[in-house]
């Protein structure tokens, strides 16, 4: 029952936000954290959205944007990876939800596929999967663009 709660305060808070961004059209600095193993990709389900993502959310204001990728990526799956581990290979800039989102994704090769531990608030529900598979799904935008793009940016 609580989680049925928390799901439905994240559903009201984001349509709250949807209609601040209809009005303030920002620009949101974030990141995705693309964790991959043996071919296969990290999915998660937001409760508040309709589509599949990767793990990933907001930059916060003294925050690196790797450090929000390691965050966001303890938060969301439960994993915790060491730093060297992540590496930047793409940043994208999409208009979406009234807003514009500015996006650096991060990926990372797994040796073992880690235990995964959703809190069914926030996320509701989180697996690997090819692709091909996951194009096949409703997925965001961005994490769309990052699966179907040849050429991702190597940064340092």
């Amino acid at each position: 029952m609580l989680d049925a709660l928390w799901r439905l305060a994240l559903i009201c808070a984001y349509r709250l936000a949807c209609v601040y961004w209809f009005f303030r059209r920002p620009t949101l600095h974030g990141v995705y954290v693309a964790l991959w193993h043996r071919g296969r990709i990290l999915l998660i389900w937001n409760s508040y959205k309709s589509y599949a993502s990767l793990p990933g959310g907001g930059i916060g204001r003294s925050e690196s944007a790797l450090d929000a990728a390691l965050r966001e990526l303890r938060e969301e799956a439960g994993v915790a990876i060491p730093a060297a581990a992540l590496r930047e290979v793409a940043e994208f800039t999409h208009f979406t939800s009234y807003h514009w989102e500015h996006a650096r994704f991060f990926e990372a090769e797994l040796e073992s596929e880690p235990a995964l531990a959703i809190d069914h608030r926030e996320v509701v529900a989180a697996r690997f999967a090819t692709p091909d598979e996951a194009l096949r799904l409703s997925l965001g935008l961005l994490v769309k663009r990052y699966l179907v793009d040849p050429v991702r940016t190597q940064q340092s």
